[in-house]
């Protein structure tokens, strides 16, 4: 109940505000905690944290997975979160039928800023020693059903 309790908080809460939001003593919400922090397999893909000021909290344990794999989710949910319009749209297809080209150059300055976020977003890859050319990532060609 207390890990529960912890996950659904909007931040850290003090031992007192956890017994008063539980309806519980003081002592049983101490044992709990005392419970938790005695065994960090308790809370599984989260961790029992102790702040300063004596408040808890449970964040997501970041040893469970590879440094590759957070980067990888951080990307998956940057995507999620990404919003194509149709400039986008037309420096990807410039991309994919001029990118290796010096034409893709007038692309790139008429749309600077989704160029640039589609290069954040690894969707286009810039060419070695080539300012004003890039490629499509695989995926997106993968995406369009090209070979």
């Amino acid at each position: 109940m207390i890990m529960a309790a912890l996950c659904a908080a909007r931040g850290p809460l003090t031992p007192g505000a956890l017994a008063d939001a539980l309806t519980w003593n003081l002592e049983r919400v101490q044992d709990a905690l005392e419970l938790a922090a005695a065994d960090p397999d308790l809370p599984a893909p989260l961790g029992l944290r102790r702040h300063v000021h004596g408040a808890y909290t449970l964040t997501p344990r970041l040893d469970l997975l590879t440094s590759r794999q957070h980067d990888h989710l951080n990307h998956a949910a940057d995507m999620d979160a990404f919003e194509f319009t149709a400039a986008h749209t037309a420096v990807l297809l410039a991309a994919i039928g001029s990118g290796r080209t010096l034409r893709y150059a007038n692309w790139k300055a008429k749309y600077a800023a989704e160029h640039t976020e589609l290069l954040e977003l690894g969707l286009l890859l810039p060419l070695p020693g080539e300012a004003d050319q890039a490629d499509v990532h695989p995926d997106v060609l993968y995406g369009l059903g090209a070979p």
